[in-house]
């Protein structure tokens, strides 16, 4: 018997390191390419989102390699009316990829015994014997899981902030690379805290440029989009090349916190954002918090929102997000990412948008510059 999950950024690393401690047999999928997205696109029905077509890529090329057990993380939400994950079920199903499926709800939603329950499904196939398989064990390499994710996550987030700062920007989408390759090939937690801890090394020996002022661009949208970099055309990557500081709202660390909070405080979550937000229902996804995030956003220069073709939560987030920009004077980019791929396209898009919060923002610096000049000759 052979686990497999479908790839997620770097909760998939993650996920094959918590595996490997508990000496469960699993199967990785190959990574995100072309070819898994094609994989994806024979079977799945035409109108399904780009995320849904990587996802069944990826445990259709796991089962030909020999999985036959499917887990994943879910929701109940109403993407696709909820039923996104019977939806993956069904499209394998009937395209012969018979599969056993342990789906991860959350706890909120399917109650703490029945996830426990799901949970302790997986000791069906690990190695270790019973009296190995402990609750101990179990919390102390989830709690190293967590902890990996979130120093990952907070690294990610210092290089991306960073990269604008530096003398030469594109050591850090090097450096970037450099530890995705990495966490790909580490076989245990010690591996992974020891790249996090040498890639803290390399990123202070980075020369810095005293004078650099970078545009600082926000990115939000739908999760998947945002973490997954295949999905998004490597977009943080693009945008650190420019010089820009950047900064990702979505990453696996914040969906925990949040899907945490959720489970503490279920309906103080929904309350919050639909008083002080103004959107007064669920509308699937993380539309709301997308909302929230481009209204508090004035210390960027610029927010690129991205999602992927027919999401419906994000198409109705988009529609909050022009009432914003108009009101705000926020500057927002979407980019629609599908299936029909245009490097070229995406790159004019990111670059023109770039150059435009560039323009605008020397522009109203030096209007400040001659205000302050013109204020201070009054003063005098």
């Amino acid at each position: 018997m052979m686990i497999t999950f479908p790839h997620m950024g770097p909760m998939s690393c993650i996920v094959k390191l918590l595996f490997n401690e508990f000496g469960i047999s699993h199967i990785v999928p190959p990574d995100n390419d072309e070819e898994t997205l094609q994989a994806g696109i024979e079977i799945s029905p035409e109108e399904m989102c780009l995320p849904f077509k990587y996802m069944v890529g990826n445990l259709k090329r796991a089962y030909d390699m020999g999985a036959d057990t499917v887990v994943m993380a879910a929701t109940c939400g109403p993407c696709r009316l909820g039923e996104y994950c019977q939806l993956m079920m069904d499209t394998l199903d009937k395209n012969g990829y018979l599969c056993k499926w342990i789906l991860l709800d959350s706890p909120a939603v399917i109650g703490r015994r029945e996830f426990l329950k799901r949970l302790s499904a997986l000791k069906e196939y690990s190695v270790l014997e019973s009296s190995e398989f402990t609750a101990i064990k179990l919390a102390r390499n989830i709690f190293c899981g967590l902890k990996l994710i979130f120093k990952l996550d907070t690294l990610r987030t210092k290089i991306e902030k960073t990269a604008g700062y530096l003398d030469k920007p594109y050591e850090a989408a090097e450096l970037l690379r450099e530890i995705e390759e990495k966490m790909k090939n580490a076989e245990n937690f010690y591996d992974g805290f020891r790249i996090i801890e040498n890639s803290y090394r390399r990123l202070k020996g980075l020369k810095k440029n005293p004078e650099a002022d970078p545009v600082k661009v926000l990115i939000t949208g739908e999760i998947y989009t945002s973490i997954e970099e295949e999905a998004n055309g490597r977009l943080e990557e693009r945008l650190i090349r420019l010089g820009c500081s950047v900064k990702r709202h979505l990453n696996i660390s914040w969906w925990i916190r949040h899907t945490l909070s959720d489970i503490i405080f279920p309906d103080s979550v929904s309350s919050i954002f639909g008083k002080k937000y103004g959107i007064p229902c669920n509308i699937g996804g993380y539309g709301r918090q997308t909302v929230s995030k481009i209204m508090n956003s004035g210390s960027f220069d610029g927010v690129i929102k991205i999602m992927p073709a027919g999401c419906m939560p994000e198409i109705v987030a988009k529609a909050f997000c022009e009432g914003i920009q108009d009101k705000q004077d926020n500057k927002i980019l979407h980019l629609i990412y599908d299936e029909m791929k245009a490097d070229a396209g995406y790159q004019t898009r990111i670059e023109a948008f770039v150059d435009m919060l560039e323009r605008r923002k020397h522009v109203l610096a030096g209007n400040r510059h001659r205000f302050n000049k013109y204020r201070s000759g009054i003063g005098g």
